[in-house]
């Protein structure tokens, strides 16, 4: 399998954590705190709802380790934090969902992708001022031939999808924007363009 995959993740394991926080953070890893221990398991995609400003947002990213404590266990888990960091400042944990990355959910394989952000700013008068930002992200997969079946069709379904980069341990969650490709002998050969959720 390649080191860049999109899976189509149908559905998630939940994990109760009522007392779980958010123990420490740095650019690329964070730690979770619960008084019980976690199902989930080291390579496991998680998905960790925080409640940030009274809103539930959710930040992905790669369980590496779980120590077991006195009481409970602390899991590790390594993220983009260029991506997903601001929203853990000062967040409130919510809840744990993991899912074990399955072959047999590859919708596709990618040979690299480039991610780049958007930041746009309203402004008014003639001043200019700022009243409103909005920083999105957005993958671009290069040129790459793709064979147009079944699998790769689970793109454009209204399941979830997750790009796991297996190199940094880096995941997002990714919608496909449109397609428009003329497939010859059941391959197509093209650029897709996937936004990346912050929500």
């Amino acid at each position: 399998m390649s080191d860049y995959n999109i899976y189509e993740v149908s559905s998630w394991t939940s994990d109760t954590h009522s007392n779980a926080t958010i123990a420490s953070q740095t650019l690329t890893q964070f730690e979770i705190s619960s008084q019980n221990n976690f199902a989930s398991g080291d390579d496991d995609i998680a998905k960790v709802g925080i409640t940030v400003d009274g809103v539930v947002r959710y930040v992905y990213g790669v369980q590496i380790d779980q120590v077991p404590q006195q009481v409970g266990s602390i899991v590790t888990i390594s993220f983009d934090g260029n991506v997903y960091g601001d929203l853990l400042a000062g967040a409130t944990f919510y809840s744990f969902e993991y899912y074990t990355p399955n072959a047999a959910d590859v919708s596709i394989e990618l040979n690299n992708y480039n991610l780049s952000p958007s930041l746009t700013v309203s402004t008014y008068g003639k001043d200019f001022k700022a009243y409103h930002s909005t920083l999105s992200y957005n993958i671009q997969a290069p040129q790459q031939k793709v064979v147009y079946n079944t699998r790769f069709k689970t793109l454009y379904n209204l399941n979830e999808k997750v790009l796991l980069d297996s190199c940094d341990n880096n995941v997002y969650s990714v919608s496909p924007s449109e397609l428009s490709a003329v497939a010859v002998n059941g391959r197509i050969k093209t650029a897709l363009n996937f936004n990346v959720f912050i929500k």
